[in-house]
Parts: C-alpha cells; sequence; structure tokens
C-alpha cells in the first residue's frame, strides 16, 4: 500500500459464482487495484439454478423465491456495510438492473456518495429500446443519480445516449489477464476452440451445425475442443460422440482454460448478443484468428485484419468463415499474432486497473457535500456486516 491516502471501494455486483462476465471483472478488478484502493464486495448473485426457469412447474416457482429472498437478503445487509468513499455497481439488463438499482439509490441519496454505475448487459440495447415510458423514466433517474457511468465500447455509449437522457458515457472495454497466457504450445494444424456458457445465445445450436457442416466439405483435417458448461451441453456432448474429432471437456478451471485457448489456432464465438465478451478477448490473447458475430460491441474489436465477422444465427456463414481459416494457414497464423498483440496493447488489466484508480481518485469525497454527479461528504463510520 502507498503512503497516498486511500480510497474506500464497495463493489456490488453478481459475483460468488465461478462463471459469469460480472463475476470474472469484479474479480480481475478487485485484485488489480488492491495496492491504492481498499476493496470491499457485496455479491448480488442469484441462487443457482437459474435454468429452470425455461422448464416451468414447481421447480421454476421455488427457483424464483428463493431469488426474491436472496435479493431482499443482499438489500437488507448493504446498509450495515462501513460508508465507503466511493461505490461501483456492476449492472446488466432487465432483472440485474432492477436488482443493483436499489443499491445505486441507497448509495446516492441515503450514503450521498459518489456511485459508478458500470453497464454489461448484452440485451441492454433491447432492455433500453423496449421500455414503456415508466420503465424509461426510472432507469434515466437511476442513471442519472450516479457520479459516472461506465460503458464497454462506443456503440454501446451511442445506445445509452439515444436511448435516456444522457450526454454521454466513460468508455471502458473490458481487460484480461495477458500474463496468464503462454506463448509456448501454439498450434499450427486447424484447431477451432470454442469456449463459453453453453447457453442459446452463445450459438451453440449453430456451432454444432456448422461442425458437421464442415466435416463433410474436402480439405485440411481439423480438431475441435469445447469447454463450458450450461442447458446446451448436451449437443455438445453429442457432437463430441459422433466425432473422434471434438473433445468435449465440460467445465474447466481458469488454468485449464487457458491452456486451451493457447493451443487453439481458430477462436469462435457465434453469439446472438453481446456486450464485449471477455472470452472473445481471452481467445484472442491465446493467439487465435476469431469468428464471431457482428453484434455489440464485436465489430469495434474484430476486423478482417484479425478475424471474420458473419452475421448470427447464420450457419451458412459460419461454415464458410471456418473453412477459409482451415485451408488457409498464413491467414490463421496472421490474424493471431494480430491479435495477441491487440490485447497487448488495449485490453491489459494494467491499462484499465490505471484508468479505474484514476476516476475513484476524481470521485473520492472531500470536503464538499452532495450526491450523484456532485460526490459526497465524509460521515462517521457504521459496523461493517458479519
Amino acid at each position: 500500500m502507498s503512503d497516498a491516502v486511500s480510497t474506500n471501494l464497495l463493489v456490488v455486483g453478481a459475483c460468488s459464482r465461478d462463471t459469469g462476465g460480472i463475476a470474472q471483472y469484479i474479480r480481475g478488478q478487485s485484485q488489480h487495484i488492491a495496492d491504492s484502493v481498499d476493496v470491499t464486495t457485496h455479491s448480488t448473485s442469484s441462487p443457482p439454478g437459474k435454468a429452470v426457469l425455461s422448464e416451468g412447474g414447481v421447480a421454476k416457482y421455488r427457483w424464483l423465491l428463493l431469488a426474491v429472498l436472496s435479493a431482499v437478503r443482499r438489500v437488507l445487509e448493504f446498509p450495515f456495510y462501513e460508508r465507503p468513499d466511493v461505490v461501483h455497481v456492476h449492472a446488466s439488463s432487465y432483472l440485474s438492473f432492477y436488482r443493483e438499482s436499489v443499491f445505486v439509490v441507497f448509495g446516492a441519496l441515503v450514503w450521498r456518495r459518489p456511485v459508478v454505475v458500470h453497464i454489461h448487459g448484452s440485451d441492454f440495447d433491447e432492455f433500453l429500446r423496449t421500455s414503456g415510458l415508466l420503465r424509461s423514466w426510472y432507469v434515466g433517474w437511476v442513471l442519472n443519480l450516479s457520479a459516472e457511468v461506465i460503458v464497454l465500447s462506443s456503440y454501446w455509449e451511442q445506445v445509452l445516449c439515444a436511448e435516456t437522457d444522457l450526454d454521454e458515457a466513460m468508455v471502458l472495454p473490458n481487460p484480461i489477464d495477458v500474463s496468464s497466457f503462454s506463448e509456448d504450445g501454439r498450434a499450427e494444424d486447424p484447431h477451432i476452440v470454442y469456449v463459453s456458457n453453453l447457453i442459446e445465445r452463445k450459438g451453440v445450436a449453430e456451432f454444432a451445425d456448422a461442425i458437421r457442416r464442415l466435416s463433410a466439405r474436402d480439405g485440411p483435417e481439423f480438431r475441435v475442443s469445447v469447454a463450458g458448461d450450461g442447458p446446451k451441453s448436451e449437443q455438445i456432448r453429442a457432437l463430441a460422440t459422433e466425432y473422434e474429432f471434438v473433445e468435449y471437456y465440460g467445465y474447466v478451471s481458469e488454468s485449464r482454460k487457458y491452456g486451451l485457448l493457447t493451443n487453439g489456432s481458430i477462436y469462435v464465438l457465434p453469439t446472438y448478443a453481446e456486450g464485449l465478451p471477455i472470452s472473445l478477448l481471452e481467445g484472442m490473447a491465446g493467439g487465435n484468428a476469431v469468428v464471431s458475430t457482428e453484434v455489440g460491441a464485436i465489430p469495434e474489436v474484430v476486423g478482417s485484419e484479425n478475424g471474420i465477422l458473419i452475421p448470427p444465427v447464420d450457419v451458412d456463414a459460419l461454415v464458410d468463415a471456418l473453412d477459409t481459416l482451415r485451408t488457409d494457414g498464413q491467414l490463421r497464423r496472421e490474424m493471431g499474432e494480430t491479435n495477441r498483440e491487440l490485447v497487448r496493447e488495449q485490453y491489459t488489466w494494467s491499462r484499465i486497473s490505471r484508468e479505474l484508480q484514476e476516476l475513484y481518485e476524481r470521485l473520492r469525497p472531500r470536503s464538499q457535500p452532495g450526491a450523484g454527479r456532485t460526490g459526497g461528504s465524509p460521515s462517521p463510520t457504521v459496523t461493517s456486516p458479519k
């Protein structure tokens, strides 16, 4: 810890699980700013088993009841934290936004502290565009209580400003820890790697269909490695049973994930909707050429020099893109090297943590009272929750 006065930061978000972009971000955030910021985290994660919502029946209502009780408990715990200098709230869309908005309101109006709202949702654009008058008013009111709104790309800033009365937002892309990726073990052969939560939105069905079609085309032999878990995992398990060149690893540790990505040569993510997926940046850091879709912030990261973008839910385009990279080894290598350098230059925690630290220092209350975008004033502390 340096001799300078440290900022007391309370980070709020769904961070009590191993998976999920917000959880991964909060883990990295807490680790990389710890030298200059005192970090406390308050998890808002829902109970496990959310997949039962699509199944209906008693299990669905049992999960909803548990989710409501869990959310109430998280809210009741919150006032017992020692009042921080800055509150950083990570939110997604729909239920996540409504749940996390409670902490924004409390932090700004009750604690009178500057609140940073960090928007992550892959479908936050749809959330805003389908809002009725009441929801639009509420979203705008919550965002205007904040001292700063962070978005993942210029695309998301444009969406937010177009759909609310915000004039601007702070653009801060998702970062990754590039030191986790070795330059050894690079694959020279076509090795397709798909690491993702196996849910419908990630294009699992399209990916499985594309691999079957690609295997029927003439061309160099290729390998496929898939890691991840979720309600669509049976489709991948069936694919691995059908073809010897496909390996399905299920849920893997962080170190195993980094090894798979480093050993790949083509990273594929045929997703329907995204913010700025950390998994995509990790695939790039592993030195892979990229095949993904023209959604969210992905076109700001992937262009013709480092990957191939296709429309979502377009299996024909997915097969053609994979076939192009399968047959052109030089193109694969050049794209992979470009991606590795791009991530090291623009998407590292060393760069992003520095910007976060500067933001917290700017917002940290000195002597001027106020709420929302004007900051706050020091006050007596209260007991932290046990």
